[in-house]
């Protein structure tokens, strides 16, 4: 299914309003929360979430690119086999590691119960993916707005509520499975789409042949939560990690057009992969544009005073946003290019991408086990920002696919940004 211009431009308009609201709500509920709680708190439920996420890649095993670019005849039948085969793997899985937690000693008891419930909501989390996908798939923007903005206020009522009355890393877990609840009702509402459970053998293999590659390049993307959550949790303590992770929450609902630009650049790509100049014409015109938005946006947050944050989040995570400038550089030069990845999906070149992945993890750990020791937390931040870097090959991949393609202007911006941004964390 070919999007005219209008098309993606409207949906695109709708996607960033929705990230927008939903980027005011979840700050919101982030810094009430984060005050409340602490960094030990917070740090303890980043590293759950961080393990979820990882199980949600798992679990999905590169199946929604391909439900993406498939044809709006098959499509029905893909997501069927996503329910299927994606939720059963993720109730074994989810089951498995909730019973495995009970015999698991740990002197961070209330760390153990509250990760085991969180994993637990694994198939929640990939049920909501599975209707989302359903709507997205015909750019309807304004019923997922409505669903994710109506989930959000849930979270930020009971998490704060719980968060208030001292209940510590059980607010945000205890939200989290509010907020999906609701989340999957609202959508279920929302969608005509109906799930028939079942396999059908031909379509389960086309989709493991191709999305194995796709897994595997997530998989090892995923590692690098992991190395973060294990390596700063390991050499700087558990509210070291606390204070990383909410930052790069921070940063995450500040940066509302992240959201938008993936899943465009997804949609948009899968569909025009065999016309190589409007593909071409899109890369270009998408990689501008977003280094342009994401710089403003970024060198804005990154030199917002450290006071501002200091009053609003307290004391306790003073020292908190001295990390804010390279997670900021390192998060632009992600997203701004991210359309890069979404081509390199739609050509089916996993084994760049995985070799691309293998490159970027060892050279966030080698960097962060090099910087921790002169810098400490702030060293692991400035190794998150020399790693990304690796997100500009594929500029020359890209062109060697396609053919020449403007991209030296958009170099030549990220340059000039990017600069502004790390002078921020110089000074």
């Amino acid at each position: 299914m070919l999007f005219s211009s209008q098309e993606i431009s409207k949906a695109y308009q709708f996607f960033i309003g929705r990230q927008a609201l939903s980027m005011a709500l979840s700050f919101g509920s982030a810094v009430l929360i984060a005050r409340q709680i602490g960094p030990t708190a917070y740090g303890a439920y980043f590293i759950c979430t961080t393990g979820l996420e990882y199980l949600v890649q798992a679990c999905q095993f590169g199946i929604p690119p391909f439900l993406y670019r498939e044809k709006p005849q098959n499509f029905n039948q893909g997501l069927n086999l996503y329910f299927t085969f994606v939720l059963g793997l993720s109730l074994l899985i989810s089951a498995l590691i909730f019973l495995g937690l009970f015999f698991f000693k740990s002197s961070q008891l209330e760390t153990i119960q509250a990760a085991k419930w969180l994993i637990f909501s694994l198939p929640l989390f990939l049920a909501n993916t599975a209707f989302r996908i359903s709507l997205e798939k015909e750019l309807k923007s304004k019923e997922i707005a409505s669903a994710e903005i109506a989930a959000h206020l849930v979270f930020l009522t009971v998490g704060g509520a719980l968060a208030y009355l001292q209940k510590g890393v059980w607010a945000p877990v205890i939200a989290w499975w509010a907020q999906n609840l609701t989340l999957l009702f609202s959508l279920i509402s929302l969608s005509s789409y109906r799930p028939r459970f079942g396999l059908h053998r031909s379509t389960l293999k086309s989709i493991l042949k191709s999305g194995a590659p796709v897994v595997g390049v997530s998989l090892i993307s995923g590692l690098e939560g992991l190395s973060f959550s294990f390596i700063t949790t390991a050499k700087l303590g558990i509210s070291s990690t606390g204070e990383l992770g909410l930052v790069r929450k921070i940063i995450s609902r500040a940066s509302f057009l992240q959201g938008p630009n993936t899943r465009i650049s997804n949609i948009v790509c899968g569909n025009h992969v065999a016309d190589t100049l409007r593909l071409k014409s899109f890369i270009s015109a998408n990689l501008f544009g977003n280094t342009l938005a994401f710089g403003i946006l970024f060198v804005l947050l990154a030199w917002t005073p450290n006071l501002i944050f200091e009053t609003i989040l307290g004391e306790q995570w003073k020292s908190s946003f001295t990390l804010l400038p390279w997670l900021c550089f390192s998060t632009f030069t992600t997203s701004s290019l991210y359309v890069l990845q979404a081509a390199l999906i739609s050509l089916e070149a996993h084994r760049t991408r995985f070799f691309l992945a293998i490159a970027s993890l060892i050279s966030l750990i080698l960097f962060g086990v090099l910087l921790i020791p002169h810098f400490g937390i702030t060293g692991w931040a400035m190794a998150e920002a020399s790693a990304s870097l690796v997100s500009l090959l594929p500029l020359l991949i890209i062109q060697s696919k396609l053919g020449p393609f403007a991209w030296h202007k958009t170099l030549g911006l990220w340059f000039l940004l990017g600069s502004l941004i790390l002078l921020r964390g110089l000074i």
